[in-house]
């Protein structure tokens, strides 16, 4: 199968408040990542990473405000969420997995759902289970995998199809000291060729495999820096203990 390029991301005033909220969970957020950079996510519990990754995905509606815009390569998410959900690959923080089938049968199953054919289906799964250090493990059913090895199938199933953009919710939460670094160095292997948006509240998670940082708080962006910058930043340090308040920018 072809290989797409990596895909733009622009996010412009972009607020969300799910229904009976009392407070905004995104609130004017804006930043752009250019084509093949790995961009972190960092804030803490409930500043708002996972709703941002959901509408950059397409699986929550956007909410029109004055200026708001979310695109995709170039696509509007709100105009055409289907197409954009085809360039997209996304682990969630909770992989949903089917336990009963083999990696293989399940890594088959979802690559015929995101349009993966014909005889390129076999070469693609060999790929990504190269890639995600699955190869061997391809016909053990998923029920007996440790917690990090179905990290590793939520990832393979994100990387299905070299979608132009990855949006990884938290992918080495939870995961032991070694399998935190084997994630580590797979995602880091990923700059360039697709882009990357990676969420973690662990800076040590983001210093080591991004870019740039944009760092949430209470809905807002209150940081967009290069990740050196930021580490020299209090921002980063209020953003790890959760005390960013709007006005600390």
């Amino acid at each position: 199968m072809s290989i797409r390029p990596p895909a733009s991301l622009e996010v412009r005033a972009l607020s969300h408040r799910y229904p009976g909220a009392s407070v905004a969970a995104l609130d004017g957020v804006g930043f752009r990542v250019a084509p093949g950079e790995r961009v972190g996510l960092l804030g803490p519990n409930g500043a708002g990473k996972s709703t941002l990754m959901r509408l950059c995905c397409g699986y929550l509606p956007v909410q029109r405000g004055p200026g708001t815009s979310l695109q995709v390569g170039g696509i509007e998410v709100a105009a055409d969420s289907l197409r954009v959900r085809q360039m997209v690959g996304y682990l969630p923080e909770q992989v949903p997995l089917y336990p009963e089938l083999r990696v293989r049968e399940h890594l088959e199953f979802r690559a015929a759902i995101k349009g993966v054919r014909g005889r390129g289906r076999a070469a693609e799964l060999g790929r990504v289970a190269e890639r995600t250090g699955l190869a061997h493990m391809l016909e053990v059913p998923i029920q007996q995998l440790s917690r990090g090895y179905r990290q590793r199938v939520g990832i393979a199933d994100a990387l299905l199809g070299a979608p132009p953009l990855v949006v990884l919710d938290e992918p080495t939460v939870g995961l032991d000291p070694n399998q935190v670094l084997e994630i580590r160095a797979m995602l880091r292997a990923l700059g360039g060729t697709q882009t990357l948006i990676f969420s973690s509240h662990i800076l040590a998670e983001v210093e080591a495999l991004c870019d740039r940082v944009v760092i949430l708080a209470a809905g807002r962006c209150v940081a967009d820096e290069a990740v050196a910058e930021a580490l020299r930043s209090s921002d980063v340090i209020a953003a790890r203990s959760g005390s960013v308040t709007p006005s600390a920018r």
